[in-house]
């Protein structure tokens, strides 16, 4: 299992420029048990400068979740980053030891593969509402 240990954990790594990786980021952060995720975009000057596993173009097609030094990605990344919700998404969480991990990557992929035509791209990164900053690696 790969492993790196950011300087904050638990770490979502998102498309800074997908408007669906975007709206996720945001959905997280208004649905979050605790405020304890950070947050960084594939793009940002973060990864760049600590000389990370995911300044390439097959990283990008693939949410990053980091917890404990481990790395999850695709569909895992989603099941895990479920535990930390509140309310009736934690169904997601459970759902994630139900469906196999090759059903959740065939979907997951389907949608990545798709997700500029379906929901659009920004020319520049998404950037946090000012209460939101200090979770955000930039």
């Amino acid at each position: 299992m790969e492993t790196f240990q950011p300087n904050k954990d638990p770490l979502i790594i998102f498309d800074g420029v997908c408007h669906l990786c975007q709206s996720s980021v945001q959905w997280v952060l208004k649905n979050e048990k605790k405020p304890i995720i950070y947050f960084t975009a594939f793009q940002s000057a973060y990864l760049l400068q600590n000389n990370t596993p995911f300044s390439t173009k097959q990283s990008i097609d693939s949410i990053v979740f980091i917890e404990d030094g481990k790395i999850y990605r695709k569909y895992k990344a989603v099941h895990k980053i479920s535990k930390y919700l509140k309310g009736y998404h934690v169904i997601l969480y459970y759902l994630g030891f139900i469906v196999p991990t090759f059903i959740g990557d065939f979907f997951y992929s389907k949608v990545a593969e798709n997700r500029y035509q379906w929901w659009g791209k920004s020319a520049t990164c998404w950037m946090p509402k000012p209460e939101w900053k200090h979770r955000f690696l930039l």
